[in-house]
């Protein structure tokens, strides 16, 4: 993903997703989407730009997920 207009999908267009990994049977825990396009939507927890301490582009957010998420979605990526 080398910028936002190839990441994001234009204002109100549905993204279609498909969990590839999570590390909880609720479904409201870290997970990790595919999306079809060579893309991966990832749900967690949001950390500040001020937090981490860098600069953000208007439309992007940090999310910290666990590791163990990131090796089980490159596991199960096709």
């Amino acid at each position: 993903m080398n910028s936002t207009s190839e990441s994001a999908a234009p204002a109100g267009q549905p993204i279609i997703v498909r969990p590839i990994a999570n590390l909880c049977t609720s479904g409201s825990c870290p997970t990790i989407y595919e999306t079809g396009d060579d893309s991966v939507v990832v749900q967690g927890f949001v950390v500040s730009a001020d937090q981490a301490g860098v600069a953000l582009p208007s439309g992007e957010a940090l999310v910290k997920i666990p590791a163990a998420l990131l090796a089980e979605a490159l596991r199960n990526l096709g």
